[in-house]
């Protein structure tokens, strides 16, 4: 019952101890609830105690993107990157964010960052790829990371389909 949990959880994170854990998951059932400046809120309490935590970061930067505050997320984003042991990860998780809000140049920004860490990823090469192609950009570029991504994996239809996406768009 979430009413349950979001009391349970409440009382949780207002323990001196509590963990992260229980801060993301009430931000999680506040901003189900459509409770989003709260979950913000929270999160900024926890970020108190755990200046530096990368989930936090990365959480209240996903709830300031949904509240159209980029300026914030972008520094909150900025800031878990620099503080994530699994950068390419995390710089690929926050392009998914931009992405799914249609902000496909910022997209684009953190997919070549993940791209820099990890630069024979398929699916990194193959994201950046397909995002380049979305906006009609770079399209040489683009043409090239799609094609690494079939070298790496030639039998992927997702690959394939964003190789042929961009012969396409390139005549």
């Amino acid at each position: 019952n979430e009413k349950e949990a979001l009391q349970l959880l409440e009382k949780a994170v207002g323990h001196a101890d509590s963990n992260i854990f229980a801060h993301i998951q009430l931000s999680h059932i506040y901003s189900r609830l459509e409770r989003v400046e709260e979950a913000i809120q929270l999160l900024h309490n926890a970020l108190e105690k755990s200046r530096d935590n990368q989930q936090l970061l990365l959480k209240l930067g996903e709830y300031q993107l949904e509240q159209d505050r980029l300026k914030e997320a972008d520094y909150s984003f900025e800031k878990a990157l620099r503080s994530s042991p699994t950068r390419a990860t995390t710089a690929f998780r926050i392009a998914q964010l931009y992405y799914a809000r249609n902000l496909r140049r910022k997209a684009i920004e953190y997919y070549e960052q993940a791209v820099d860490y990890e630069p024979h990823a398929p699916l990194l090469l193959n994201n950046l790829a397909w995002t380049y192609a979305e906006e009609g950009i770079e399209l040489d570029r683009a043409l090239q990371l799609s094609l690494q991504a079939l070298k790496a994996d030639a039998d992927n239809v997702v690959y394939l389909d964003t190789y042929a996406e961009l012969l396409y768009k390139k005549g």
